[in-house]
């Protein structure tokens, strides 16, 4: 009623030597179980205080008071409706699509610009999506060969096109402001997007909400505290792969706009391209959580060593 202890063991074997004298000298830590996930009692009792002292801070706002996130474009069958330059021309209907990011790893930075896309369309990335949405009647030929040809294939019958009232005009293409991250390996992230575009349901979409800085948003995301509480509100998977869904991403903690004025996207974006996290979290911790928030320097340290601490351990689990 007062508490819980944990104690780590890695195998079976750690399991048949252990006792309960060893489970009684670890720490009671005090336990909020509707409100938290269990991951946050394998840190020490000072980590989880810290923890539950940064959430509740004035000046530390959820995500979602800045960004609503939602899913990307649900096509029912990429291969079909998500294609490349040299087949859109083929296939002559390049007019009837619209720019799309179809996976992450087409995400490099806190941006994606033109230079970006030139990039992609140059390495025949598939960077078109299939988008009839406005089209109230079909009748380009090349239009309508190619989805004739998508049903000699079968696309119509699988379970999203077939429930749609047109198997071939996919709903919900709009734009995003921010791409998030739906799957994470090191650490989560916020892309800014500066082309007219949208992403496929691999990634999840922000849209802005009031007067918000996008590039702001996306720089200011990067630092311990908001890394730290994602590895607890992240879903963590065989392989070491972190899990979003949209709600979790709202919930997401983060210094408040007041904190913003003094960073420097540009430069954390180039860092973030060449790997540099450590160097852009310094810069911004320094901002954000010691000069924004007020944070000792002890607290800010502690911040990151938390982040490492269950990174490290979500990394490191075989399954």
């Amino acid at each position: 009623t007062t508490g819980i202890r944990t104690l780590e063991i890695k195998n079976l074997d750690d399991f048949k030597k252990l006792t309960l004298s060893k489970v009684n000298k670890t720490k009671v830590k005090s336990i909020d179980h509707n409100k938290e996930k269990w991951i946050k009692y394998f840190l020490n009792e000072e980590e989880i205080d810290l923890l539950r002292k940064v959430a509740a801070m004035k000046k530390v706002k959820s995500l979602s008071n800045y960004l609503d996130v939602d899913v990307g474009v649900v096509t029912g069958k990429n291969d079909f409706f998500i294609f490349d330059d040299t087949l859109a021309r083929q296939r002559k209907i390049k007019s009837y699509t619209k720019k799309v990011i179809a996976r992450s790893n087409q995400l490099v930075g806190t941006t994606y610009d033109h230079k970006d896309f030139e990039k992609d369309l140059k390495e025949e990335k598939k960077v078109f999506l299939l988008d009839l949405q406005n089209s109230k009647k079909v009748e380009s030929k090349s239009l309508l060969k190619y989805i004739s040809f998508g049903e000699s294939l079968g696309v119509n019958e699988g379970y999203k096109c077939r429930i749609r009232k047109v198997w071939y005009k996919v709903p919900s293409t709009y734009n995003a402001d921010i791409f998030c991250l739906r799957q994470a390996h090191l650490h989560p992230k916020l892309i800014e997007n500066k082309i007219i575009s949208t992403c496929t349901d691999t990634i999840h979409r922000g849209k802005i909400k009031g007067n918000v800085n996008a590039g702001k948003l996306c720089t200011a995301f990067i630092n311990s505290m908001t890394f730290a509480y994602s590895e607890i509100s992240g879903r963590s998977y065989g392989g070491g792969v972190m899990t979003f869904e949209p709600t979790e991403i709202e919930k997401l903690i983060i210094p408040n706009q007041d904190c913003w004025d003094n960073l420097d996207g540009a430069w954390a974006d180039n860092e973030i391209r060449k790997g540099n996290i450590d160097s852009v979290l310094d810069y911004n911790d320094q901002l954000l959580l010691s000069e924004g928030l007020g944070l000792s320097k002890k607290e800010v340290n502690m911040l990151r060593m938390i982040w490492r601490k269950l990174r490290d351990r979500r990394l490191n689990r075989k399954r």
